[in-house]
């Protein structure tokens, strides 16, 4: 991976953990890594970045209980949006629909 890339995905991801912020998560980079621990209610999962031949954000871990998986899919369908803003430049938390 070219550095100027890491540099990309590393502020894609601040700008997604900086929406996170405002929604009431604790989010903590792991040093010299494209991960960051996302933290609430007792609940943690890591998001980061998986290379190729994926090439996308991934959250983990994937649980199976209920609470855990709506909560998941809430916070996929959150970084889904995120992403998409952190991409266009255009990242504002208030637009994102997150319940």
């Amino acid at each position: 991976m070219k550095h100027c890339d890491w540099l990309r995905l590393k502020r894609e991801g601040e700008n997604i953990c900086a929406a996170l912020r405002q929604q009431g998560y604790q989010c903590r980079q792991h040093s010299r890594r494209l991960s960051w621990k996302v933290l609430q209610e007792g609940h943690t999962y890591v998001l980061t970045w998986l290379p190729a031949p994926v090439g996308d954000w991934n959250l983990l871990p994937n649980y199976t209980s209920p609470v855990r998986q709506q909560t998941s899919e809430e916070l996929i369908s959150f970084f889904a949006s995120s992403i998409m803003s952190a991409r266009s430049g255009n990242l504002d938390a208030s637009a994102l629909n997150f319940q």
